[in-house]
């Protein structure tokens, strides 16, 4: 096994939990953050929700005597294993509840009415926060309970099987929540399909192409009989609650295009298999005018020197890391980047753990009015739905090209940004015979403000020499303490009217001192 295969079976390792943290795999109820709905039957549940698209809303018991206490969010998040409970303590599912339910309505094992207001806005808060933060979805129906064990004589892991994608909504802070359906995929516990696959060699059925109203039924009659041989068992329970795998899509791209991955360059030189040849050195920032050219140049945001090292560097072909503190202009290269490719017709993917850079940047090319060039692919915009609107909108619309820049404009650009870059040459050329540059003479005169001139007669600057300078520097030091009669003129020798604060008054005291 060369190291490439072994980073990649390390990394593997790394991004599928299959401990006991993971309540994909061992499922245990969490006091803030799952709900059993025991009615009405699973069947009814899942063709509701799934098949007409309609929200249910919750059946609310009485609220109890006692006060009720908001669940804290487990420290690890979804996957946190605090305040956990054994799915066994929970209720069996023929238990009578004493409520009169409604054909829209949920009836859950919590028989408190203040406490089940409490965990639903819990689930709320929580799913509504991963999902505005990081596009993500946490909040699942769990349709079945696979009960199985790891050894023979281990205890019995309870894991779910299908889930699908929910979202609570409310109109109001007073009104009630409602579980809503969306535009998302079904899909089979990954975690679970990823542990029996590999440590049971047994395979999940796949899911149907088309749900109608006794296909949840018969996929989990087929779960059943794939795992009969070792005597397990699928329990038809329906369980709402936080789950988080999202970084398990990560895992079967590395298992599945393992082949292409051992031969990229880029993934061998991570693996430390082999070193890339660097394409071409950063250009040097102080050069940058000098190689390159307005009418080569398509940034649409604002750029220093440095931005345009990475940019230039990124056009040559170089592969490279940019780092830097929040607000030092990254969203802004990563814009300029995408801008530059779309002119040389290529494709740009931007791949973000947080939404918030993702919007950031579509907001720049949409100031850009490079929107029409974006296909956004994170949060409800990944729906099929969404992605074939946008898609069909590009498709339908005429874009008219804009008028580029003439020669003329490209050359006026060209010797204007001359004038610029040989003002600053200019301003910081160090001049002979005094050896400094005109910006610090201009620096030595600022701080000379406020002081009184002394006519010296004609001066010619350009005589200036630093031993003449330090001589003039070393007789205004000899000459300080008489700078109060120059100051005060014929008032110094008394010339002038008397007054209680004469200059001559002053002067002595000042000699005293």
């Amino acid at each position: 096994m060369n190291r490439v295969t072994q980073r990649l079976e390390e990394w593997k390792r790394k991004i599928v939990d299959l401990s006991r943290r993971n309540r994909l795999l061992f499922f245990a109820r969490t006091r803030g953050s799952t709900l059993r709905i025991v009615e009405p039957s699973l069947p009814e549940i899942f063709d509701r929700f799934v098949n007409l698209e309609k929200p249910w809303e919750f059946c609310m018991p009485p609220d109890a005597k006692t006060p009720v206490v908001e669940p804290a969010e487990p420290a690890g998040g979804p996957l946190g294993d605090a305040q956990l409970f054994p799915v066994e303590n929970v209720p069996p599912r023929h238990a009578k509840i004493d409520l009169a339910r409604n054909s829209d309505e949920l009836v859950t094992d919590v028989e408190d009415g203040a406490k089940l207001r409490s965990m639903l806005r819990n689930l709320y808060r929580r799913s509504r926060t991963d999902f505005e933060e990081r596009g993500v979805r946490i909040l699942f129906l769990a349709f079945g309970l696979l009960e199985w064990k790891e050894v023979e004589q281990s205890e019995v892991v309870k894991s779910p099987i299908l889930l699908v994608p929910a979202e609570l909504r409310r109109e109001s802070v007073n009104d009630p929540f409602q579980l809503c359906a969306v535009d998302e995929e079904i899909v089979i516990n990954p975690a679970l399909a990823v542990k029996l696959s590999d440590d049971f060699k047994v395979e999940l059925p796949p899911l149907p192409d088309d749900w109608d109203s006794g296909s949840l039924t018969k996929f989990l009659d087929k779960c059943q009989a794939r795992i009969k041989k070792y005597e397990w068992n699928v329990k038809h329970d329906c369980w709402l609650g936080l789950f988080s795998f999202h970084k398990l899509v990560i895992y079967h791209d590395l298992k599945n295009h393992a082949g292409l991955l051992e031969t990229h360059g880029i993934v061998r030189c991570l693996c430390e298999e082999e070193r890339l040849q660097v394409a071409k050195d950063p250009p040097d920032p102080h050069e940058l005018d000098k190689t390159t050219t307005p009418d080569t140049s398509f940034l649409v945001a604002d750029a220093d020197s440095s931005q345009l090292v990475c940019v230039e560097a990124v056009k040559a072909g170089s592969n490279l890391v940019i780092q830097g503190p929040p607000g030092t202009g990254k969203s802004q290269t990563i814009t300029n980047l995408i801008s530059e490719f779309i002119a040389r017709g290529k494709s740009v993917l931007f791949v973000s753990e947080k939404m918030a850079a993702l919007e950031v940047v579509f907001r720049r090319l949409q100031n850009a009015n490079l929107t029409h060039f974006c296909l956004q692919l994170h949060s409800h915009r990944a729906s099929k739905r969404e992605v074939i609107q946008e898609l069909y909108k590009t498709y339908g619309e005429q874009l008219k090209p804009k008028k580029g820049l003439t020669e003329f404009e490209a050359k006026q650009l060209t010797d204007r940004r001359k004038k610029l870059n040989d003002y600053v040459h200019s301003l910081h050329l160090v001049r002979r015979p005094l050896g400094c540059s005109a910006f610090e003479a201009l620096g030595w005169l600022a701080e000379l403000e406020g002081i009184t001139d002394i006519p010296t007669g004609v001066f010619d600057p350009s005589g200036m020499t630093p031993e003449r300078l330090d001589a003039a520097s070393a007789l205004s030091n000899r000459l300080k303490l008489m700078w109060e009669v120059a100051v005060a003129g014929k008032d110094f020798l008394g010339l002038a009217a008397p007054s209680s604060d004469s200059r001559w008054q002053r002067e002595q005291s000042y000699r005293q001192t």
